[in-house]
């Protein structure tokens, strides 16, 4: 039997990786590299307890408490995710495009970057607004 087959038989039942294990691997690296500049014996115990809860979770058989564990995490780092990857695309999208603040309702708006003052209406709330737009498209 090949050890790729060993492996999968060994892990048939088990609860595998998800993105709780991924951030705790990426805990786990950056303590370890802050602990090779910082001689800590506090940071060396701590990686380690978290390298064993990671690898607890990957190799438990109670699929349903580590997926609960990970609804949980991804709950509460979801928006973060969110939030972050909602930056990087108006950062590639603000050559084109400009983002105001509809100042009814809220929501941000996409415009055009036209140079100069504008009349606009807000998609959700109907709301009319002026919006000054100072820089023009980049090319």
């Amino acid at each position: 039997m090949k050890f790729r087959d060993r492996i999968a038989r060994f892990m048939y039942g088990r609860y595998g990786t998800d993105n709780l294990f991924y951030f705790l691997s990426v805990v786990y690296i950056t303590l370890m590299l802050v602990n090779v500049f910082a001689h800590s014996w506090t940071l060396y115990v701590l990686g380690i307890a978290v390298f064993v809860i990671t690898f607890y979770r990957v190799l438990s058989r109670n699929t349903v408490k580590r997926m609960n564990e990970n609804v949980k995490f991804n709950r509460l780092f979801g928006g973060i995710k969110d939030w972050f990857l909602n930056r990087k695309s108006r950062i590639k999208q603000n050559k084109s495009y400009c983002f105001k603040r509809c100042p009814n309702c809220g929501k941000v708006l996409r415009l055009p970057r036209v140079k100069g003052k504008h009349s606009t209406r807000c998609p959700a709330c109907s709301a009319d607004f002026n919006v000054r737009v100072w820089f023009d498209r980049k090319k």
